[in-house]
C-alpha cells in the first residue's frame, strides 16, 4: 500500500456575482410579510399586463390605421371615378376641381390633388381636414404606428385624351391621434 495522498484538484472559483445576489434576493422575499409578497405579485402581474396591453394597442393601431386609410382611398376612388367619366374637355376640369373641394371639405384619411394633362396642380387643392379637437401624437409614436402610405391615381382621359388625373394619398393622422389618445387613457 503506498501513502500516497491523492491530489487535491483546484476548485474553480465559484460565480461570487451571481450566487450571493440570488440568495440576498430570495432571502429578502422570504423575510418580507406575507401580505407584501401578494401585494407585490399583484403588482408586477399589473405592470406586465399593461405593458403587455400597450403593445397590442400599438399594433392594433397601426393595422387600423391602414384598413381605415385604404378604405378612404377606395371609397374616394370609386366616387371620383364615377365622377370624373362626367368631363367632357379641359374647361370642365377646374369646375370639377372646385366641386370635389366642396365635398372633400372635412373629409378623413385622404387627400386628393387634380392635375391638368402637364401635372401642375389645380386651384383650389383638396387636402386632408383633421379634426381640430383631436391633439397629435408625438413623433415617436407616430413612426412606430405609421402604415404603409397608399396612393391611387385616377386619370381622366375622355374620348380616350388623357386631360388630367385625380392623385389620392392616404393621410392616417386622425387614426394615428385617436390611437394615441386611447394609448394615453390605457396609461392613466
Amino acid at each position: 500500500m503506498s501513502n500516497d495522498k491523492p491530489i487535491d484538484k483546484p476548485l474553480a472559483a465559484p460565480d461570487v456575482s451571481a450566487a450571493p445576489a440570488a440568495a440576498r434576493l430570495r432571502r429578502t422575499w422570504r423575510d418580507l410579510p406575507f401580505r407584501w409578497q401578494i401585494l407585490f405579485t399583484i403588482s408586477m402581474v399589473a405592470i406586465l399586463a399593461s405593458l403587455l396591453s400597450g403593445i397590442f394597442a400599438v399594433f392594433d393601431a397601426r393595422s387600423r390605421a391602414g384598413i381605415e386609410t385604404r378604405a378612404n382611398i377606395e371609397l374616394w376612388a370609386n366616387h371620383i371615378a364615377a365622377k370624373a367619366q362626367s368631363i367632357k374637355d379641359t374647361t370642365e376640369l377646374q369646375e370639377f376641381a372646385d366641386t370635389l373641394a366642396k365635398e372633400m371639405a372635412s373629409v378623413r384619411h385622404v387627400s386628393v390633388d387634380i392635375r391638368d394633362a402637364t401635372g401642375t396642380t389645380l386651384d383650389p387643392v383638396t387636402r386632408h381636414v383633421g379634426g381640430a379637437e383631436e391633439a397629435e401624437a408625438p413623433a415617436w409614436f407616430v413612426e412606430l404606428v405609421q402604415p404603409d402610405i397608399q396612393s391611387r391615381t385616377i386619370d381622366i382621359s375622355p374620348n380616350g385624351k388623357f386631360i388630367g388625373s385625380v392623385v389620392i394619398n392616404g393621410v392616417p393622422d386622425d387614426e394615428i391621434a385617436e390611437a394615441w389618445d386611447l394609448l394615453k387613457l390605457l396609461a392613466l
